[in-house]
C-alpha cells in the first residue's frame, strides 16, 4: 500500500506536456481521464478527501479536451464511454457531472442508431470489441442502468450483439479480413481470422451479455447467444502440457470459412488480460455465473489454474502493466480468489504480488516501466503503465471494492 500511494503522488499532477507518443487526455488507457479514475480510487482506499480535488481536476481536464479538440472515438479506452465510465465512477451516487454524462449519453445513442456498414448496408458491426467497439460502449451503459437512458441502451448494445452473435454468414461475424489484419497478424492469419482475446475479440462481447444478464437486462434470445458464444470459445480452446489455453485467434482459409485443424504451437500467444487465457477463462466464468452453469465455472477455473502452472517455467521478464502484464494476471486472480473462495487462487494471488514488487525500480520516472516499448519505457497510464499496477496494488491491500476493473470487462 506505502509503494502504491508513492506511485499516485508521483502521479497526481497533471503533466504539463504528454508524457507518451499515445497520450490523449480524453482516454482513460493513456490519458488524463485514466488519471482520473486512478485519483478517485486513491482517495477511497486513503479517506483523503484531497485525492477526489486531484480526480476532478484530471476529469475536467479530459472533458475540456473532449469539447474542444473533438470528435472523440466512441470507446471506452480512448473515448466518450470511457470518459463517461469515469465521471460516473466519481460521482458517487450523487449529483456531480449529471451535464456530463447526459451529453455523452445522447452522443452514445447517435453511436448505437448508426448503420453497421458506410454503404448502410446491414450486416454485422465490426465495432464490436471491448477496447474501442459495443462491448465497451455497453459497459459504460451498463454502469448507467439506473437511468433509463442507461437501461435502454445497454439493451440496444445486447440486441445487436445478439444478433451478430447468431448470424451464421460467412465470414462469420466479427471476423477480420483485408485491411482489419494488422501488423505480425497478417503472417500468421493470410486470410483472415477470428479474434478469440478480451480486448479486441470474441471474448469481449460475451462478457458484456454475461454482466447484462446478471443485472437483469431483458434482451430476447440472449441466453441462446451467450450459450453459443461459449461453446464457441470451446471449441477453440487448445491444451499443452500445463491444461487449457486460448490461442489469439482461429484462421479463415480461402473461402472465408474458420480453418480446421489449425496448429499454433509454434507462436502461443502471452498469458495475459487482453490475449490469451486469463482474460478468455475470466469471461467464461462470468458466462458460466450468470447462467447458473456450473460447468462451464468449472473448466474457467481450471484454465486459470493452468496460467499459474505455464507462468513457473516462463523465463522471460513479464511486463507490469495491466494489459499484457502482471497487474493484469494478478486483478484476474484476486477476482478469481474472491468468486470462489479456493485457496488456491489466494496463493497465486500472493506469488504474482511478490513478483510484481520485485519489478518495481524506484529510480524510475514512475516506479514502473514497461521494457517491452524501449523507446518509451516511462508510461503513467491505465492500461499499459503506472497507474494501473499502482491501482492493482491497493486492490491487493485494501479491502475496498475495485470497481474500476469492469473497465476492463472481468468483474
Amino acid at each position: 500500500m506505502r509503494l502504491a500511494l508513492s506511485i499516485a503522488i508521483t502521479l497526481r499532477q497533471p503533466p504539463a506536456a504528454a508524457p507518451t507518443k499515445k497520450w490523449l487526455r480524453s482516454s482513460v488507457a493513456e490519458g488524463d481521464a485514466g488519471m482520473a479514475l486512478m485519483c478517485g480510487y486513491v482517495g477511497a482506499c486513503s479517506d483523503d478527501p484531497a485525492w477526489w480535488a486531484w480526480a476532478h481536476r484530471y476529469l475536467q481536464r479530459a472533458a475540456t479536451f473532449a469539447a474542444r479538440e473533438g470528435p472523440v472515438p466512441s470507446g471506452l479506452f480512448d473515448g466518450l464511454a470511457g470518459l463517461g465510465f469515469v465521471a460516473s465512477s466519481l460521482a458517487r451516487a450523487g449529483s456531480r457531472y449529471q451535464r456530463l454524462l447526459a451529453s455523452i449519453d445522447d452522443a452514445l445513442h447517435r453511436y448505437l442508431d448508426r448503420p453497421p456498414g458506410e454503404d448502410g448496408a446491414r450486416g454485422p458491426r465490426l465495432d464490436f470489441d471491448a477496447e474501442g467497439g459495443l462491448a465497451g460502449v455497453g459497459t459504460y451503459l451498463l454502469q448507467r442502468a439506473d437511468e433509463p437512458g442507461g437501461l435502454a441502451g445497454a439493451t440496444r448494445v445486447a440486441e445487436i450483439l445478439i444478433g451478430d452473435a447468431l448470424d451464421r454468414a460467412t465470414p462469420p461475424p466479427w471476423a477480420k479480413v483485408g485491411d482489419a489484419v494488422h501488423g505480425f497478424f497478417r503472417t500468421q492469419f493470410p486470410y483472415g481470422f477470428v479474434d478469440c482475446g478480451l480486448a479486441h475479440g470474441v471474448a469481449g462481447p460475451l462478457a458484456f451479455l454475461a454482466r447484462s444478464r446478471a443485472l437483469g437486462v431483458r434482451a430476447e434470445r440472449l441466453d441462446e447467444a451467450l450459450r453459443h458464444l461459449v461453446t464457441w470459445l470451446a471449441a477453440c480452446r487448445r491444451d499443452d502440457a500445463y491444461g487449457p489455453r486460448w490461442p489469439v485467434g482461429v484462421p479463415l482459409d480461402t473461402t472465408g470459412r474458420v480453418a480446421g485443424g489449425f496448429d499454433d504451437t509454434g507462436r502461443p500467444p502471452p498469458d495475459a488480460w487482453c490475449y490469451g487465457t486469463p482474460g478468455v477463462a475470466r469471461t467464461l466464468w462470468l458466462a458460466g455465473t450468470a447462467m447458473d452453469d456450473g460447468a462451464t465455472c468449472e473448466w474457467a477455473a481450471d484454465a486459470m489454474l493452468a496460467v499459474y502452472r505455464r507462468l513457473a517455467d516462463c523465463e522471460h521478464v513479464i511486463a507490469p502493466g495491466l494489459c499484457h502484464g502482471l497487474a493484469g494476471l494478478l486483478q484476474i486472480t484476486m477476482r478469481f480468489h474472491h468468486d470462489t473462495g479456493d485457496e488456491r487462487f489466494g496463493h497465486h494471488a500472493q506469488a504474482l504480488l511478490d513478483r510484481l514488487l520485485v519489478l518495481h525500480e524506484p529510480d524510475s520516472a514512475y516506479g514502473y516501466r514497461e521494457h517491452d516499448h524501449p523507446r518509451n519505457p516511462d508510461n503513467p497510464g491505465f492500461v499499459d503503465g503506472a497507474a494501473g499496477v499502482a491501482m492493482t496494488l491497493l486492490a491487493a491491500s485494501t479491502d475496498v471494492a475495485p470497481d474500476w476493473d469492469r473497465m476492463l470487462l472481468i468483474a
